[in-house]
């Protein structure tokens, strides 16, 4: 139940973008030869769609259903320190949730810097930062503290506790 990430270095070439549906939410996908630059959810409301391929169908089948391990390559980016908070986020499990101050500790930081690389997370909905939360409430998602965001991080982190519930009731 964890993302494993294949860090590698910038390509300097064309990117693409493909589109794939999750949870009735729009989320687009930046690539170059199959690595993802960048990810993010189309926070404006839109019934435009665009399914190009299914290129990206084991993806789109794990966020659906992120209960297995998936491995993707991602293009690495940011500082080794916001490297190693979502290395950290990586490992929390579908269907729980820590607090940035924990994720902290666990790390030799703070609360504050956690949550910003909480914020520059360049792939959301792939490293799972929605699995972060304040201890008062959700906290953000991809720098916004209220809105739309805020909505699909609320849906992320319901679909993956009811997938979670599921599994334990069969067990």
């Amino acid at each position: 139940m964890a993302v494993i990430v294949n860090w590698v270095r910038q390509q300097y070439k064309a990117e693409y973008c493909d589109e794939v549906l999750l949870f009735d939410e729009k989320f687009k996908i930046y690539y170059v030869d199959n690595i993802i630059i960048k990810t993010e959810w189309c926070i404006e409301q839109s019934n435009d769609f665009l399914d190009k391929s299914n290129q990206w169908q084991h993806l789109q089948h794990y966020l659906n259903n992120p209960v297995e391990n998936i491995t993707i390559s991602l293009m690495k980016q940011g500082s080794d320190f916001r490297n190693k908070v979502w290395a950290e986020m990586c490992k929390i499990p579908a269907g729980q949730t820590m607090i940035y101050s924990k994720l902290a500790k666990q790390i030799n930081s703070g609360a504050r810097a956690v949550a910003n690389a909480c914020r520059d997370n360049p792939f959301p909905g792939i490293i799972p930062c929605h699995r972060v939360v304040a201890v008062s409430g959700l906290g953000g998602y991809m720098g916004k503290t209220s809105g739309r965001a805020l909505e699909i991080k609320d849906k992320l982190l319901n679909q993956e506790a009811m997938i979670r519930a599921n599994m334990e009731a069969k067990n």
